[in-house]
C-alpha cells in the first residue's frame, strides 16, 4: 500500500498534465467551433482578462453547442416601426383635437405662439376657414418662420424689395405673379415674386443676420447696389454653393471651421469588410422624419450626398421676400403651394381626366390592393444637382439610391423579419444584394440629364444606373409602395402619391408648405439619405423574400408569397396609405392650399403693404393715373390664351428626306424627347438675322415655308381674331373683318434666342402678327415686342406643357424678339392677320378673348393701390354711336366695350370688383338702372355759350355742331364744375354761374350730382381728356330740336 501510494505520487505531476492537456483541447474546439457566434458586444479589450462573468457567458455558449441547431435565435426583442406607427397616431390625433374651436380662442392661440395680435382682416380669414372646413387652423408656424426675418424690414424697404419697387422681380428666373382671381374673393391686390427655378434662392450669411448694420439695408439703390453689383445667375467656376451656405452656420459651428474636403470625388461607398451577418446591423436604423430636419452645420460630412449643394445657379446673399414651392435647410425663401400641386396635369395629378378634362376621385388606371405589386417603384431623370464643384455627382441622392436598387454585385445586404411570419421573433439573414433587388425593386432613369458631368459620361453613368422608358403617371397605382425623391429640387408628384391607393415612401432635404400639418409614419413612410432601410421596410410590411428565407435555409422558401406574407404588416401598410388618401382628400386640398395657406399668407405678413405714407401725395398719384391713361391709349400688342386639350394636338410636317412625321403634344424634353421632335430640329434653317456663324446647335431656327406643315387642330380657327380686333382694331369699318394666314414655325432650343425680326420682313400687306406658343415645357425666353416709338411689352409664357395655349397679337409695324431660353425647348406657329371686307354683319363677340398685358397691369396696380378706400371713375374712350342712352341702360355697351376700355373694365373684373357703367353729362350721372330721358316738353332755357355738346364735364349742351373730344378734364377733387363753367385746373378764375331749367329736366330723368356720390373722376392734366360718346338724346328748346351729348363713366370702388 505505501509502495502504490508512493508511485501515485511520483505519477501525479504526469497524470495532471494529461488532464490539463484534454482540457486544453476541448477549449480550444469550443472556440473554434463557435467563434463566430460569440457576443458581439465583448471587444478585443475585453477578451484578455477572463472575468467570471465571462467565464460564465463563454460555458454558457458551450452548453449551447451540444443542442440540436433548430434555429437561429431572435436578433431583436420588438420591431421598431409599429412604435414609430403608433407614436405618428398619437401626435396628429393631438395635433387635431387642440385646434381652435371658435375665434376668440383662436386669437388667443395666435397670441401665445407668435407674441402679436392676430393682423387686420383674422376674424375674415377665420370666416373663410369656417366655410371651407379647414381643420388645422392653428398650424402655421412654417409660415410663420418664414416670414420672422422679414419682420425688422420697414414698410417701405420692404415696398422697395417687393412692392411696387420690385426689386426681387428684377433678378433672374424671378416671376412676379399678381392674386387677382383666387378663392379668397376678398383678397386684395397682390404681388409675389415667385421663384422660377426648383432651387431655393436666398441664402444670407449668418453675421448678416445677427448684425444688420453691418450691411446696406437702404435698398433705395437699386438691386446691384444691394448685391454689390450686377448679380449673374450662375456660378461660372468662381464659388460653390456648399461654401456660401455654410456662412449661414454659426461661427462655433464644425461646418464653419473646416476647409472643404479633399476627399476622392469617386470612391463611391465605404465597405466594412468585418461586418456580421446574423444581426440587424446599420440597415434596421428607420428615421422618424425626413432629412429635412438634417443638422448641416454640425454634420458637414453630410453635404456630398446632397445634389443641392452642387447646384449651378448662385443665390442671393440679401433678404429679399422671394416665394418659393420649398426651402432646404439656411435658405430664406418664403414657402407657397406648388403649381404642380394646384393645377391639374397628366404628369403630376392624380385622376386627371384628359378627355373630359376633369379630375375623378378615383384614377381610371387604380387597381385594388390586393392586385398591387409587392415591389418598390420609381421613374425619374438623373437630375439632382449641378457641376459646381464637378466630379460629385455619384453621390447625388437620385444616383445613391439607383446605384443601391440596380446593383447586382455579389454584395451581401442584412435583411430582418418575423419568422415565423407574424411573430415576435425577428431574425436576421444575409442575402445577395442582386437576388434582393430583382425581388423588391423596380427603379430606374428614363432619362439622362447632364450625362457630361458624370464621371466617365453617359456610358458610365448607363452601366452603373438602371435605364427604362417613362411611364404614364397611372402605372405607378400597380404598385405598393412609391418612392418619392428629391430633383433639384422638391419632388412634384408627392400629392399625386398621397391621393392614390398606394404608399409613399419620400426622402427629402426640403420642407414644403404643408410640412407642419402631415405626419410621418402615418400619410407617408420617411426615408433616410442613406436609403439603406427600405429592404428591411419592405420585409416587415410584405414578409421575407425568397432569397432570404433560402438564405436562412428555412422551408417557406417554397411557400407561395401570398400564403408566407404577414398579414398584420400588409394590413399596417394599407393603413397608411388610407390615411395618406384621406389627409390629401381633408386636408391637401386646393382651398387649403390657396385659401387657407395664401390668405393666412396675406393676413400674418407686411408684405408687401400696400398703404405707403405716399399714396397722399396728390402729384405722385396723378402722375399714376396718366401712366395708367397713357397705357390705355397705347394699344399695339395684346395676349390670351386658347383652351384646347393639348393632348389632341398634333403637329404634321415632312422631313428633309420627304418622310411625313407626326409630332404628339404636350413636350417635356427633360424627361421625355419624342424622336419626332428631333426630326423637325433636323429639318428647320437657322434665321437670317442670327448673330451666329454657321449652323450652331443654340441658334433660333423656322421650319422651311417650302415643305408642308399643319395641325390636327387649327389653331386660327379659334377666337382670336374676336379677341384681336377688339384690341387692336377697335375703329375697323362695319363690314370688314379680320383673317389669318400660317407664317412659319419657329423653335428655339435650350441657350438659344431669337435676334430682332424687323418689321420690314414681313411686308406682306398684313395688319398684324399673331404668335401661337405650341405646349412644349420651357422656361425663360420672354417674347419682347417693340413698336417703331420705342414702347415695348414684355410677355413671359406661363409654359406649363398641358392646357391652355397662349398667343400673343402685335401690330404689323412692331418688331420682335425673345430672350434667351433657359431651359427646353420654345416652339411657336405665327399667322399674318389680313383685313378683308365682307358685310355689315358681323362678328361675334366674346368676353374677355383676350387679357390685359403685364405692362397694362404695371401701370394699373399703383393706381389702384392709390386709390385704396375710395370709389373712382374712369371716362370711356371710344364713340358707341349706335347706342341710345334714352333707351338703353349703360351696361349694356359692355359686350361692346372695345380698345383701351375693353382693357379697362376687364382688368378690374380680373381682380373680381364690382364694376358699373353710368351714363353721365356734365356734373350729373345717372344710376344704372335709369335711362337719360329728355323729350318731351319744351325746355325753352338760354344756354351758356360756354357749354360745349361733346364737353364731358360741363354743361349738357343743346349745341348740334360737334366740337373737339380734347377738352381739358378736372383730375381731382370728387365732383364737377358748376353748370355753364368749364373745368379748370387749380388755381384757375372760374366763370360765373348760368342758371338753367334744363339742369331741373336732366333731374327730373334721374340724373344725380357727382359731387354728392362720393366719386372721384380720374384723368390727369398732363393728358388732354379724349372721352367718347354715345348717341345724343333729343330734346326740345325754343320750339327747335336739339341733341344731348351724352358720355359713359366707368366707376369702381377699390377696398
Amino acid at each position: 500500500m505505501r509502495a502504490k501510494s508512493l508511485l501515485s505520487l511520483i505519477t501525479l505531476p504526469l497524470r495532471n498534465g494529461y488532464v490539463f492537456l484534454v482540457c486544453v483541447l476541448v477549449l480550444f474546439m469550443q472556440a473554434g467551433f463557435h467563434a463566430g457566434r460569440r457576443d458581439k458586444t465583448i471587444s478585443a479589450e475585453d477578451t484578455l482578462l477572463i472575468t467570471p462573468e465571462i467565464q460564465e457567458q463563454l460555458l454558457a455558449k458551450s452548453a449551447n453547442v451540444l443542442q440540436p441547431l433548430a434555429g437561429r435565435r431572435g436578433v431583436v426583442d420588438e420591431h421598431p416601426i409599429p412604435k414609430l406607427m403608433e407614436e405618428a397616431e398619437e401626435r396628429y390625433r393631438n395635433k387635431l383635437s387642440r385646434q381652435s374651436k371658435s375665434l376668440k380662442k383662436a386669437v388667443a392661440e395666435y397670441k401665445r405662439r407668435y407674441k402679436r395680435p392676430p393682423p387686420k382682416g383674422f376674424d375674415e380669414w377665420w370666416s373663410f376657414a369656417r366655410r371651407n372646413d379647414v381643420r388645422l387652423v392653428d398650424e402655421y408656424d412654417g409660415l410663420m418662420e418664414d416670414l420672422e426675418p422679414f419682420w425688422n424690414l420697414g414698410g417701405a424697404e420692404l415696398r422697395r424689395r417687393a412692392g411696387q419697387w420690385r426689386q426681387a422681380a428684377e433678378l433672374p428666373l424671378v416671376d412676379l405673379v399678381r392674386i387677382r382671381d383666387g378663392v379668397a374673393e376678398s383678397l386684395p391686390y397682390l404681388e409675389f415674386p415667385i421663384n422660377a427655378i426648383p432651387e431655393n434662392r436666398v441664402l444670407v450669411p449668418w453675421e448678416h443676420m445677427q448684425y444688420p448694420n453691418l450691411t446696406i439695408q437702404d435698398s433705395s439703390q437699386g438691386l446691384s447696389a444691394m448685391l454689390g453689383g450686377p448679380f449673374r445667375v450662375d456660378w461660372t467656376g468662381e464659388d460653390n454653393t456648399w461654401d456660401r451656405w455654410r456662412r449661414t452656420c454659426h461661427p462655433d459651428s464644425v461646418a464653419r471651421r473646416v476647409f472643404s474636403s479633399l476627399r476622392n470625388a469617386f470612391r463611391m461607398q465605404t465597405v466594412n469588410y468585418f461586418s456580421q451577418d446574423d444581426s440587424p446591423g446599420s440597415d434596421f436604423d428607420f428615421t422618424p422624419n425626413t432629412s429635412a430636419s438634417v443638422d448641416f452645420c454640425n454634420k458637414p460630412q453630410a453635404h456630398y450626398q446632397q445634389g443641392h449643394f452642387f447646384t449651378d445657379f448662385r443665390p442671393i446673399h440679401a433678404l429679399y421676400p422671394i416665394f418659393s414651392p420649398a426651402k432646404a435647410q439656411g435658405y430664406l425663401d418664403i414657402r407657397i403651394p406648388s403649381h404642380y400641386y394646384y393645377g391639374n396635369t397628366p404628369r403630376y395629378t392624380y385622376g386627371w381626366d384628359s378627355v373630359n378634362l376633369e379630375v375623378k376621385e378615383v384614377d381610371s388606371m387604380e387597381l385594388p390592393w390586393e392586385m398591387k405589386e409587392d415591389k418598390l417603384f420609381w421613374r425619374g431623370a438623373s437630375t439632382g444637382g449641378g457641376n459646381h464643384p464637378p466630379g460629385f455627382a455619384p453621390h447625388f441622392h437620385r444616383h445613391r439610391f439607383l446605384q443601391m436598387t440596380s446593383d447586382t454585385s455579389e454584395t451581401n445586404r442584412t435583411v430582418t423579419f418575423a419568422d415565423p411570419p407574424g411573430s415576435n421573433r425577428f431574425v436576421a439573414a444575409s442575402v445577395p444584394v442582386a437576388q434582393l433587388n430583382e425581388e423588391v425593386m423596380d427603379t430606374a432613369f428614363v432619362k439622362a440629364v447632364s450625362a457630361e458631368a458624370y464621371p466617365g459620361g453617359e456610358s458610365a453613368l448607363k452601366k452603373l444606373h438602371r435605364f427604362a422608358n417613362s411611364v404614364h403617371l397611372g402605372r405607378h397605382w400597380a404598385f405598393k409602395y412609391l418612392v418619392d425623391l428629391d430633383g433639384v429640387g422638391y419632388s412634384g408628384r408627392f400629392m399625386a402619391y398621397l391621393a392614390s391607393d398606394s404608399v409613399p415612401l419620400k426622402a427629402t432635404v426640403y420642407k414644403e408648405f404643408f410640412s407642419d400639418w402631415i405626419e410621418p409614419w402615418l400619410h407617408f413612410i420617411p426615408l433616410s439619405s442613406t436609403y439603406q432601410e427600405v429592404y428591411n421596410i419592405h420585409a416587415y410590411f410584405s414578409g421575407p423574400t425568397k432569397s432570404a428565407l433560402e438564405a436562412l435555409g428555412s422551408r417557406q422558401a417554397s411557400v407561395p408569397l401570398n400564403e408566407r406574407r404577414s398579414m398584420d404588416g400588409d394590413r399596417r401598410l394599407r393603413r397608411i396609405a388610407r390615411a395618406g388618401k384621406e389627409w390629401k382628400r381633408t386636408i391637401g386640398r386646393h382651398a387649403d392650399m390657396e385659401g387657407a395657406y395664401i390668405y393666412e399668407d396675406r393676413s400674418g405678413s407686411t408684405l408687401p403693404s400696400a398703404e405707403p405714407s405716399s399714396y397722399n401725395d396728390e402729384a405722385a398719384y396723378r402722375q399714376r393715373v396718366a401712366a395708367l391713361n397713357a397705357a390705355r391709349d397705347r394699344q399695339f400688342a395684346t395676349t390670351g390664351h386658347i383652351v384646347v386639350d393639348s393632348t389632341q394636338l398634333v403637329l404634321f410636317f415632312r422631313s428633309k428626306s420627304g418622310i411625313s412625321q407626326a409630332l404628339d403634344f404636350p413636350i417635356d424634353v427633360d424627361y421625355n424627347s419624342p424622336p419626332a421632335l428631333d426630326v423637325l430640329v433636323t429639318a428647320c434653317r437657322p434665321h437670317q438675322t442670327s448673330d451666329y456663324n454657321g449652323y450652331m446647335d443654340r441658334e433660333s431656327l423656322f421650319y422651311p415655308p417650302t415643305l408642308p406643315l399643319t395641325t390636327s387642330l387649327e389653331l386660327a380657327n379659334f377666337p382670336i381674331l374676336d379677341a384681336v380686333r377688339t384690341s387692336l382694331f377697335p375703329n375697323l369699318p362695319p363690314g370688314s373683318y379680320l383673317t389669318a394666314m400660317k407664317d412659319k414655325l419657329e423653335l428655339l432650343l435650350d441657350g438659344g434666342r431669337l435676334e430682332r425680326q424687323p418689321a420690314h420682313l414681313r411686308n406682306d400687306g398684313r395688319a398684324a402678327t399673331v404668335i401661337i406658343t405650341l405646349p412644349v415645357h420651357f422656361q425663360g425666353g420672354a417674347l419682347i415686342v417693340r413698336e417703331p416709338s420705342g414702347a415695348q411689352e414684355r410677355f413671359i409664357t406661363k409654359s406649363r406643357g398641358e392646357g391652355d395655349l397662349e398667343w400673343v397679337a402685335f401690330l404689323a409695324n412692331c418688331d420682335y424678339e425673345t430672350e434667351v431660353v433657359d431651359k427646353g425647348y420654345r416652339v411657336m406657329i405665327s399667322y399674318g392677320v389680313y383685313v378683308r371686307s365682307f358685310s355689315p354683319e358681323g362678328a361675334i363677340k366674346f368676353e374677355c378673348l383676350s387679357v390685359p398685358t403685364d405692362a397694362f397691369f404695371d401701370a394699373l396696380a399703383p393706381v389702384m393701390n392709390l386709390s385704396r378706400g375710395r370709389t373712382v371713375g374712369f371716362y370711356l374712350g371710344n364713340d358707341y354711336l349706335g347706342v341710345n342712352p334714352s333707351l338703353v341702360t349703360a351696361d349694356k355697351l359692355v359686350p361692346q366695350l372695345k380698345a383701351g376700355d375693353y382693357l379697362l373694365y376687364h382688368a378690374f373684373k380680373m381682380y373680381k370688383l364690382k364694376v358699373d357703367l353710368h351714363w353721365t353729362a356734365g356734373e350729373y350721372f345717372w344710376p344704372t338702372d335709369r335711362l337719360v330721358e329728355l323729350d318731351g316738353e319744351d325746355i325753352a332755357a338760354t344756354v351758356s355759350s360756354h357749354a360745349s355738346p361733346r364737353m364731358p364735364t360741363g354743361y349738357p349742351g343743346s349745341i348740334n355742331t360737334p366740337a373737339s373730344r380734347n377738352v381739358p378734364i378736372p383730375a381731382f377733387g370728387g365732383g364737377y364744375p358748376p353748370v355753364g363753367i368749364y373745368p379748370t385746373p387749380p388755381g384757375s378764375a372760374a366763370q360765373p354761374i348760368e342758371q338753367d331749367p334744363l339742369r331741373l329736366k336732366v333731374e327730373e330723368s334721374g340724373g344725380k350730382l357727382l359731387s354728392e356720390a362720393n366719386l372721384t373722376v380720374l384723368t390727369d392734366w398732363n393728358h388732354t381728356a379724349n372721352a367718347g360718346a354715345v348717341e345724343r338724346v333729343p330734346f326740345i328748346s325754343h320750339g327747335e330740336l336739339k341733341k344731348f351729348v351724352v358720355n359713359v363713366l366707368l366707376v369702381v370702388f377699390i377696398p
